[in-house]
């Protein structure tokens, strides 16, 4: 026998979440490559190694920490960038920031599916794309990127850039791991689940009443060692919330706000599939156990 309960429907939505980052993440790489493959205005971009120095003089982290999204792996100040480059605007800087917003409307938005026909050229369009820059690396590169700005593509906003991608693309990576995480103790969960509930499906075919004093103290045990399972299964569950998955200190996730973000919304049954579903089986159980202790009384 088999039912549907939240773990399998977390199961899917797992499912759905990595196949979203399997597109998300080749298109970062994509948009980082383009980005690498464009001159900035004044000079060559910083290698890697070096701080991002902004025209004012002062060095900023080109990483960022906070979150506005609430989706985990979404940040939301990246740091390393003002609305001055120290260079002067005009047709030149503009079409540099434009090939960037071109380069991310063409591979991050068209793999977020928020329209992968988007392009710069139009007043409309330029603002969605910003908008969709500013939820990926928040509002210093969105300013520094957006159409009619001051700012031009200078070496120290290239390497910003290129560092929020990067940071961009290790909290993917984190959170893929996560999910692959998610996926093993759901599939872990539903095991005893599913192994249980066709058990129960299996013994309701049977009427107590048929039951003889040894078979009903059997069937007692055996809903015992039940959930005695579904006990340890919340108790592993509990491990598995209290992990984390980390690629950097900007990248590290807690499996609590995975959990969060896929089970804590609108349309969704539960924010716990597994510890709602294993404590509905271990009620079940313990129903179960006490129909038989009252066959069993009669039986003495």
């Amino acid at each position: 026998m088999s039912v549907e309960t939240a773990v399998h429907a977390a199961l899917d939505r797992v499912d759905a979440e990595a196949e979203r980052v399997d597109s998300l993440a080749p298109a970062f790489g994509r948009f980082d490559a383009a980005v690498r493959d464009l001159d900035p205005l004044g000079g060559h971009a910083p290698s890697s190694g070096e701080p991002t120095r902004l025209a004012d003089g002062g060095i900023t982290a080109a990483h960022h920490h906070d979150r506005q999204s609430g989706r985990p792996g979404t940040p939301d100040g990246a740091a390393g960038v003002t609305g001055s480059a120290g260079v002067t605007g005009g047709a030149v800087a503009a079409d540099r920031t434009g090939s960037v917003r071109d380069a991310f409307a063409e591979t991050v938005l068209s793999a977020r599916d928020e329209g992968s026909n988007a392009s710069a050229t139009s007043a409309a369009s330029a603002a969605a794309v910003v908008r969709a820059i500013r939820s990926e690396f928040g509002d210093e590169i969105a300013v520094v990127l957006a159409p009619g700005t001051d700012a031009g593509f200078t070496p120290a906003v290239k390497r910003a850039v290129r560092s929020a991608i990067a940071t961009r693309r290790a909290e993917l990576r984190a959170l893929r791991d996560a999910l692959d995480r998610e996926r093993e103790s759901l599939r872990s969960a539903r095991g005893d689940v599913d192994a249980i509930v066709s058990w129960i499906a299996r013994a309701d075919e049977t009427p107590l009443s048929d039951l003889g004093f040894e078979a009903l103290r059997d069937r007692h045990e055996t809903l015992e060692r039940h959930r005695e399972r579904c006990a340890e299964r919340l108790e592993s569950r509990q491990t598995t919330l209290g992990s984390a998955t980390g690629h950097g200190a900007d990248a590290g996730l807690t499996h609590r706000s995975l959990v969060a973000h896929l089970y804590d919304v609108a349309g969704f049954p539960t924010p716990y599939p597994v510890v709602s579903t294993v404590v509905r089986l271990i009620d079940c159980c313990e129903s179960c156990q006490r129909s038989v202790r009252d066959h069993l009384t009669r039986r003495v």
